[in-house]
C-alpha cells in the first residue's frame, strides 16, 4: 500500500501448497515499511523489512538510499 508516493506498507505470507512439502518451507509472514522523501535536489529512501524464519529469529533488513 502506498500513500501520497511517500509512505509505503508491504506484507505477504508464504505457505506450503501441499502438506507433503510443508517441511521444506521455512518462511511465513513478511512485512515492511518505507518512506520516500525528496527535498531540493536530494531524495532519501528508508526501508525496513521483516521475514519470519522457522529455524532462526526473524530476519530484519534495513535499507537507506540517497539520491543526488
Amino acid at each position: 500500500y502506498g500513500y501520497n508516493d511517500m509512505f509505503f506498507l508491504r506484507g505477504g505470507y508464504t505457505f506450503a501448497p501441499e502438506q507433503a512439502f510443508a517441511d521444506s518451507y521455512i518462511h511465513g509472514f513478511t512485512g515492511g515499511a518505507g518512506i520516500n522523501y525528496s527535498f531540493e535536489s536530494i531524495s532519501v529512501k528508508v526501508d525496513y523489512a521483516y521475514r519470519y524464519n522457522r529455524f532462526f529469529d526473524g530476519n530484519h533488513v534495513f535499507g537507506l538510499t540517497l539520491g543526488f
